[in-house]
């Protein structure tokens, strides 16, 4: 629980005297042994102190609830020291502290903008010491500060809530009340049960980010396996061709997609996709892009358009963060031409049977960002008897050889030339072994398409 039965050296803050807000009406803590005060045990009345503060540590540190916890520091604080009431203020996220809880000794909430000496709470932050003042008459209670003027108390203590060298906030309690002076025991009680209090706000914060973190955990386990079940149990069997796809995610849920469609009239869609970034966000955007250009492509013939539509689509539903690069080609099997619109994503390689390679260039920009954007198709090709489309993600491309170089996609073409005349799926599983055998560092997903037109028979 933190506490030290016995004697020994002192820690900094203990030996450290109370902060002197104002001379006349604050009473210094110098030279008080806490260890005398609240361990000696020499009387009743301390020995109903030290069994108080045990209780009230146990009640406080056995609350792992953050927002309840909160609630009852501020309760126990007020009821440990008779106080008319507390407040507890915590640092926010720009670093300034904030009232997070202020109640009154009936145990009912004040309004987050209740009134209290800031000057004290600035002492306290700043300095890390306990204060404790007595307000004896108006004229005292104008130097101490204007708030406590207005506010018309009389007895002021407050102690700041650090763990370390980190400040967490600082905890006050303050009465009206004439006839309750807080007295230096009163003070060091205080400030013992603040170091406890503390160290009960920090580890209540862990357990909540431990639970956040279980929950996104499996947040991210359901988004990928949902995500998993979308994409393509095995390539469709298509007369004269060799058809391979395979997605690595770098987290459960991915940001890359790919998709084989069979359309009506007979041609097949090939789509390869990546939105930027990882998690939840990311892949419900590919699962979104994926069912529309399903929809459109089975009732509309022209690739342009249909991108297009995806396009406003995405501009709709992404967040500005977000964008995605999408290659979607319309084969023919018949004639092997082959129509694409590349918006914005790393060059697909063609390679012909005699080892050339060829790239087929962006047509357009990233999908998601301009909504008025329209697309191109690019200059059709035709996959000849023994040519092979290999489609990846920037994933394969950006793995990290070393710190200063990346795989490239001279390395991908070099392991393509090498796999001259194999199948898709011996073509891919290649490029990836490549990369996880030279790669130091791989951080993205990764995921290949790779289409082979059978070789012509001799």
């Amino acid at each position: 629980m933190g506490l030290f039965f016995g004697r020994g050296k002192k820690s900094q803050r203990e030996e450290e005297p109370v902060e002197e807000v104002a001379e006349a009406a604050t009473e210094s803590n110098a030279g008080l042994d806490d260890s005398t005060l609240l361990l000696g045990v020499e009387d009743a009345r301390e020995s109903h102190r030290l069994t108080l503060l045990l209780e009230s540590i146990a009640e406080v540190t056995s609350t792992i609830d953050h927002d309840r916890l909160l609630v009852n520091i501020v309760d126990k604080s007020i009821e440990t020291t008779q106080a008319e009431r507390g407040l507890l203020l915590l640092k926010g996220e720009s670093g300034e502290l904030e009232v997070r809880v202020a109640r009154t000794s009936e145990k009912k909430d004040l309004p987050a903008d209740s009134r209290y000496s800031t000057h004290v709470v600035n002492q306290v932050s700043s300095t890390r010491r306990p204060v404790r003042t007595m307000v004896r008459s108006d004229a005292e209670a104008l130097d101490l500060s204007r708030s406590v003027y207005d506010l018309k108390l009389r007895a002021v203590m407050c102690t700041a809530l650090t763990v370390g060298d980190d400040l967490l906030g600082v905890l006050l309690v303050d009465s009206r009340a004439a006839t309750r002076e807080f007295s230096r025991s009163d003070l060091a009680f205080f400030d013992a049960l603040s170091r406890q209090i503390a160290i009960a706000i920090t580890n209540a914060r862990l357990v909540r980010d431990s639970l956040e973190k279980t929950r996104l955990e499996q947040s991210l386990r359901i988004a990928g396996q949902i995500q998993r079940g979308l994409l393509p149990t095995a390539a469709p069997s298509i007369p004269g061709y060799d058809l391979y796809g395979w997605c690595e995610p770098a987290e459960e849920a991915s940001g890359d997609t790919y998709d084989f469609i069979a359309l009506p009239d007979g041609r097949w869609a090939l789509v390869i996709g990546d939105v930027s970034g990882h998690g939840i966000g990311p892949a419900l955007l590919t699962s979104t892009a994926r069912a529309s250009l399903r929809s459109y492509l089975r009732v509309c013939r022209d690739l342009s358009s249909v991108i297009t539509w995806l396009n406003q689509d995405l501009c709709t539903a992404s967040s500005d963060e977000h964008f995605m690069t999408m290659f979607a080609a319309v084969f023919d099997p018949e004639s092997g031409r082959i129509e694409f619109v590349n918006a914005g994503h790393p060059a697909p390689l063609l390679m012909r049977a005699d080892g050339r390679v060829e790239e087929l260039a962006a047509t357009g920009f990233m999908l998601g960002v301009i909504d008025s954007a329209t697309y191109e198709t690019g200059v059709p090709v035709v996959l000849e008897p023994g040519d092979l489309l290999f489609c990846l993600t920037d994933g394969i491309p950006e793995s990290r050889v070393s710190d200063e170089e990346l795989f490239g996609m001279e390395r991908v073409k070099g392991v393509l030339r090498q796999c001259a005349g194999h199948s898709a799926k011996a073509a891919l599983e290649a490029v990836v072994g490549a990369v996880r055998t030279t790669s130091t560092k791989v951080d993205d997903d990764l995921t290949a398409v790779a289409l082979r037109r059978a070789a012509a028979r001799r």
